[in-house]
């Protein structure tokens, strides 16, 4: 079960409690082609498929391994604690897991800035009614 999940400002690590302890996970751009090398297809294949069910058991063990890894963990180590852990009944704890540190590599969330008290005691901001802006009509050209 994922009992905690903190992601690091905009470097996409991800700090969570996974096999027993607080793990650190990260998909540098070097590991997240080094994933997709080993598992033949882009990162939001892998993705998409541990959200939508169709996932296969190495989008699982290959995404922490090397976010284990690219998190500081020492490359045997990471096999044995995926081969310990990643091993029959025990896959969908890890399948939330991979999804959660697939989905910080490829956008890693950012933080709200701190607010200083000069800051903070001056007057709120005022809501617009302001919508988003529209789809494009448009395909951008490449």
């Amino acid at each position: 079960m994922v009992d905690l999940v903190e992601h690091a400002p905009i470097t996409g690590e991800v700090r969570m409690v996974w096999a027993g302890d607080e793990r650190v996970f990260r998909l540098a751009i070097a590991n997240c082609l080094a994933l997709e090398e080993r598992r033949g297809c882009g990162l939001s294949s892998i993705l998409t498929r541990l959200e939508s069910g169709g996932w296969w058991v190495d989008d699982v063990r290959e995404t922490l391994r090397i976010a284990l890894t690219g998190g500081g963990m020492d490359a045997k180590a990471a096999r044995k604690l995926v081969d310990d852990h990643c091993s029959d009944g025990r896959l969908q704890e890890s399948v939330l897991t991979a999804y959660i540190v697939v989905s910080a590599a490829i956008s890693a969330p950012t933080h709200e800035p701190e607010v200083g008290k000069d800051q903070a005691a001056g007057d709120p901001v005022e809501a617009t009614d302001a919508s988003p802006l529209p789809p494009l009509s448009e395909p951008v050209q490449q």
